[in-house]
């Protein structure tokens, strides 16, 4: 499995950045490299923090990893359903705000597991069907 951190993951589409969607990074290097992992079919878990999803981008600055049209090699919307991918997202343990963002992810097909309801701070894993059948069900994760 690898393991990997984002910049940040635009899940909702915005004109101000031609519309672009899912992760991105601070670099080209970091694109090339994330982009060659993200190929690799590997299962892989992405770790960002709350604060990271649909903040603000920064044009000059941010890389989008995947492609942007549905008809290239690997756009986000095969990434999140094709690919054996997890997210796991840090944030503050507030049942609405780890609910509106559980649920950007359950919307689009990812299992959503949530962390303990005890703490100021929590965290919860999104995975993918696919995710869940190469890496957890090989593992009798459950």
């Amino acid at each position: 499995m690898l393991l990997g951190a984002l910049s940040g993951l635009q899940m909702t589409k915005d004109a101000s950045i031609a519309d672009c969607i899912g992760p991105h990074v601070g670099s080209p290097r970091n694109k090339v490299f994330k982009r060659f992992l993200y190929s690799t079919q590997l299962p892989v878990m992405l770790f960002l923090d709350a604060k990271k999803i649909d903040s603000r981008v920064d044009v000059d600055r941010c890389h989008f990893i995947l492609d942007q049209q549905s008809d290239q090699d690997l756009p986000w919307e095969t990434f999140i359903a094709e690919r054996p991918v997890a997210f796991c997202v840090g944030c503050r343990n507030e049942p609405e705000e780890v609910v509106r963002l559980s649920s950007k992810f359950s919307t689009l097909g990812p299992k959503v597991v949530h962390g303990e309801p005890r703490t100021p701070h929590t965290a919860f894993i999104a995975r993918n069907d696919k995710f869940i059948r190469d890496l957890e069900a090989e593992m009798s994760i459950r």
